[in-house]
């Protein structure tokens, strides 16, 4: 290699690793600035690439393109001073030195003083700027490269902003890499997640003070609320910090991304240290056909434990369920993990249907097991087992009832659920017997259909038993599935890898569930709006990962699902007569 060659390689290597440090560099000093007290932040990162990229899904999607930066330029009257590379921040952060939080936005500044000379400001002591923006009347300091920005009467914060101390990223830098991935995102804090605890608590007693004086159906809807005071009780116990993203892809599509740090030593935190990535069919042997939605995952055991024993221990709020005692309600607990021995993975579809087949008629679960018989058998045992301990009360709810039974030759368990004793509890009367009829057919109860596929494969059904022997059959004879659609396949290949959970749902199938819904439950004569048919195109999906670095989850809208949005939307108008919008 020559030495003129060498020195070539060598300085564009030095000015690449300059460019992305810088770039890095530019994602992380915004909430270097904003102190580690703030309840929350939200931040766009790299302002003016973002609104590029705003720009080009606008153009992509023929609609009118939005300019949000150019526009926010032109109302402020600014024409220099604002750094369109740099990131901004808006932030929630306790006043000084009431302690109520007030909002201190970041704005990046390549000079601050044309910026606020702009603004007509006038400069007080401590170089602090004041100046009005339409009605108000807003401080602005400047640090590190940024504006600092609040209301007048939020001087003290703002000084106190100046000054700093330890920030958001250094408290956490967990999530430094994910930040910079996103666009925009939202991010809040410890301080953050206990406010949001205390609102959320403080809403719920509301509501449960509005209901109690509401008859039976009020003690209904009470007990569904009394059933989240546990899972809000532990918010600040198990979730650090909580993140939310946003983040438009080269190929169009959008993803809304999340991330959630774990308390050290909390439930979470445990389940997240032994996590592993996932490298099973998510779908496993879903059958490729109309569906609404369709998901599955990784189900065991083990890892639902925790899970169960929550479920029952809320349920003991619901009407009917406090007959149960203590003893009763481990017990049952006990009995639906020892009815998942054998289970590896799960997966369900929910199908369009046709006509005015209940919603449930279509509906399908595959699940995946070290010995599908015994799994089974093991199955009918516990459920037996759970009847008995339910019978016990004075109202039996969930009553369970079994029998053995051949369909076309096919060996199959029957379940059949009295659901009326456990939905219509308060709720009894004329639209409790239609929800009841909608949901699973004209006699209140809901059958449930298993049968073995292979060796490791069971299949379910419900309400009707009429998809079970082709759904068996189809397995059998290795027929196509879900997963091996195209579109299907599509999204699952941008979904997070060893997401441990996927979903997906059809916009074609939903379009057609929505329109065959309206058709059941309006009323004779009823005029109903016209639900296009939707073009046939890639599901949005939903990836579900733990890690040791926390839980990650990634809702993605493919391109082609955005665009047909936008193509239907603007058919619709055209035939209206109306305008784009």
């Amino acid at each position: 290699m020559s030495k003129v060659w060498s020195r070539f390689w060598l300085r564009g290597m030095c000015g690449v690793l300059v460019v992305f440090t810088a770039a890095l560099a530019a994602a992380d000093d915004v909430l270097k600035l904003v102190p580690d007290n703030a309840l929350g932040v939200v931040v766009v990162n790299r302002v003016g690439e973002t609104n590029d990229k705003i720009r080009a899904l606008a153009l992509r999607l023929k609609v009118p393109p939005v300019d949000l930066l150019s526009t926010a330029k032109l109302s402020l009257g600014l024409q220099e001073g604002l750094d369109d590379k740099g990131s901004l921040a808006l932030a929630a952060v306790p006043s000084t030195p009431e302690g109520v939080p007030v909002m201190v936005a970041f704005l990046p500044a390549s000079d601050y003083a044309a910026l606020v000379k702009q603004l007509n400001a006038e400069i007080g002591d401590g170089g602090i700027a004041t100046f009005a923006v339409g009605d108000k009347t807003l401080v602005a300091a400047h640090k590190n490269g940024y504006a600092v920005v609040t209301e007048e009467a939020n001087k003290p914060t703002l000084q106190a902003v100046i000054v700093g101390g330890t920030s958001i990223a250094a408290a956490a830098p967990a999530l430094t890499a994910w930040r910079e991935e996103n666009d925009a995102y939202a991010m809040t804090t410890p301080a953050g997640v206990k406010f949001a605890q205390q609102q959320i608590q403080f809403g719920l007693e509301v509501a449960k003070a509005q209901l109690a004086n509401q008859g039976e159906q009020g003690k209904a809807a009470l007990a569904g609320l009394s059933m989240y005071d546990g899972l809000v009780a532990c918010m600040d116990k198990e979730v650090s910090h909580a993140a939310v993203g946003l983040r438009m892809a080269d190929d169009g599509a959008v993803h809304v991304i999340t991330r959630t740090l774990p308390v050290p030593g909390g439930a979470l935190a445990r389940f997240a240290a032994e996590a592993n990535p996932s490298n099973i069919n998510p779908l496993a042997d879903l059958p490729q056909t109309p569906y609404v939605i369709a998901g599955g995952g990784v189900f065991t055991a083990a890892s639902m434990k925790s899970w169960m024993e929550a479920s029952f221990g809320m349920m003991r709020s619901y009407p009917g369920w406090d007959k149960l005692s203590d003893q009763q309600i481990k017990q049952l607990s006990k009995i639906s993990l020892r009815s998942m021995q054998g289970l590896r993975s799960m997966a369900l579809l929910m199908g369009v249907g046709e006509a005015d087949e209940p919603l449930y008629g279509r509906m399908l679960i595959v699940m995946k097991t070290k010995n599908a018989q015994a799994y089974l058998d093991n199955y009918e045992a516990a459920m037996d087992e759970m009847a008995k301990i339910l019978k016990e009360t004075d109202q039996p709810l969930l009553a369970f009832e079994s029998e053995r039974m051949e369909i076309d030759g096919l060996p199959v368990l029957k379940l059949t659920m009295d659901m009326a004793s456990f939905l219509a509890a308060g709720q009894s009367g004329p639209e409790a017997e239609k929800m009841m009829k909608l949901m699973f057919g004209g006699d209140g109860k809901m059958s449930t259909y298993f049968a073995v596929a292979d060796q490791t494969t069971v299949v379910g059904t419900y309400v009707s038993s009429s998809q079970l022997v082709a759904s068996v059959r189809a397995i059998r004879e290795g027929k196509p599935t879900l997963a091996d659609d195209a579109g299907v396949a599509q999204t699952l290949a941008i979904l997070p890898r060893g997401a441990q959970w996927v979903g997906l749902a059809s916009p074609r199938g939903g379009a057609a569930f929505v329109s065959r819904m309206l058709k059941i439950v309006a009323p004779p004569g009823a005029g109903l709006p016209t639900i296009p048919e939707f073009p046939e195109t890639p599901p949005l999906g939903l990836g579900v990962l733990l890690s040791p670095s926390g839980l990650d989850t990634d809702l993605v809208i493919p391109a082609a699902v955005l665009e047909a949005v936008s193509e239907t939307v603007r058919k619709a108008l055209a035939d209206r007569g109306q305008p784009d919008a």
